[in-house]
């Protein structure tokens, strides 16, 4: 298998989960969506403000700064944290200056999901792919038995599942003699 969990043929063969295994990954799924989604207004400040350090040849006033922080505080706020971070350094690094808000956001498309994101799809797919299996119907076997029975056949059910049968009848000696 490569690091992306597919096998040598291709195929994307997902693991089968069973009781414990199960249910570590639906809370491991759990967490993965409670975590915060998106970027707080604190972080896009430090953000658009280590990009001013870096376009220094461009003077604002304070109040056009505010607005700047305030509009990118808006529009970037979808955008988890991390993808955000790294596209705002991907556009510092390609842009001669200050980066636009579309800039920005063409740099996050273009980055890869993090780790996280991707772990969240693959237990998904998994979880997806092996259902919970359904609680078995309790099987109430004295009744299975008198059906059984009812039909006229010689075969009764044991506690455990199994089965067995009953022994052939012997000839009723009463009709034999008449």
């Amino acid at each position: 298998m490569d690091d992306h969990g597919l096998w040598a043929d291709g195929a994307a063969r997902l693991p089968a989960l069973t009781g414990e295994d199960r249910a570590a990954a639906v809370d491991a799924l759990a967490a993965y969506d409670q975590a915060p989604r998106g970027t707080g207004p604190r972080k896009i400040a430090a953000l658009v403000g280590a990009a001013a350090v870096a376009f220094p040849a461009q003077r604002v006033s304070d109040d056009e700064a505010a607005a700047r922080i305030d509009l990118y505080q808006r529009q970037l706020a979808d955008i988890d944290a991390d993808i955000l971070a790294d596209a705002f350094s991907a556009a510092i690094n390609a842009n001669r200056f200050f980066p636009t808000i579309a800039e920005i956001r063409e740099h996050a498309a273009k980055l890869p999901a993090p780790l996280r994101v991707v772990r969240a799809w693959r237990l998904r797919q998994i979880l997806r792919a092996a259902p919970e299996p359904e609680a078995a119907d309790p099987f109430d076997v004295d009744a299975a038995n008198a059906e059984m029975e009812a039909m006229g056949s010689r075969i009764r059910f044991k506690p455990d599942g199994g089965t067995y049968r009953l022994p052939a009848a012997e000839p009723d000696q009463s009709r034999e003699a008449a």
